[in-house]
């Protein structure tokens, strides 16, 4: 084998490992901050709203910024769910694809409710009848 093809493998294989690595983290400190597990009140998932409106571009670059710009305008730590901290990235990819997160945390916590499905109690009313209570003087 020649050096240079032995080199374009070496290389190969590394930006491989690089992107394994990125995608399936085992240390806390590294992937925590760009993934959400479980169930968190004060955590907003934009994943799904952005890239509805990005998907419509026609190349990764393309679907990058709009999915960036999304992302950033969803962002507001005065109003709404006055989120303090926007993580965000988009990566276009070589297949035409991108890795793209849109995440915010820190923000008002959600309140669950429940709806009653019980209906009412019907409360009857009885008749006024005045004519009966009173007699009648002839």
């Amino acid at each position: 084998m020649s050096r240079s093809l032995i080199f374009v493998a070496l290389i190969v294989i590394c930006a491989v490992d690089a992107r394994h690595r990125r995608q399936h983290t085992e240390d806390p400190d590294q992937g925590e901050l760009m993934t959400v597990s479980g169930w968190d009140p004060t955590i907003r998932d934009r994943f799904e709203n952005c890239h509805s409106i990005a998907s419509f571009a026609p190349t990764a670059e393309q679907y990058c910024k709009a999915f960036t710009m999304c992302c950033s305008m969803q962002f507001d730590p005065n109003n709404g769910d006055k989120c303090q901290t926007n993580e965000q990235r988009c990566i276009p990819l070589e297949d035409g694809g991108a890795d793209a997160v849109c995440i915010q945390r820190n923000c008002t916590e959600l309140v669950t409710t429940t709806t009653t499905t019980t209906p009412a109690p019907i409360i009857e009313e009885e008749p006024i009848n005045t004519a009966s209570e009173f007699p009648v003087l002839e």
